[in-house]
């Protein structure tokens, strides 16, 4: 959950040497405490014209629970349905309306 209120998707940034799927993988990890998971396939790539980036996806998935070690209220975990009016970010709602709803 964004300091703002609303909810937005993790993002993180790619250190030297690391690659995007790399990067995804060690930040769902410290952001969310899970271990466990299995990373799947990119999602898409969300287009950030006014801060001229680009932010690329990945499915995650936690077989075994989906409980954090990690107890911040920050971090909250929903159905993708219920959280679209709660995005703080008409890009990332669009995003999860294209790339995940649509699948």
């Amino acid at each position: 959950m964004h300091k703002n209120g609303g909810l937005m998707l993790p993002k993180w940034r790619v250190k030297p040497n690391e690659s995007t799927k790399e990067a995804a993988k060690r930040e769902f990890q410290e952001e969310t405490g899970l271990y466990g998971y299995q990373m799947g396939d990119e999602i898409g790539i969300l287009r950030d014209r006014y801060r001229r980036k680009k932010i690329t996806f990945f499915w995650f998935k936690n077989p075994s629970s989906k409980h954090s070690e990690i107890h911040d209220e920050a971090i909250v975990w929903i159905d993708v349905i219920k959280a679209l009016p709660l995005m703080k970010h008409a890009g990332e709602k669009k995003f999860i309306e294209k790339y995940v709803l649509e699948k």
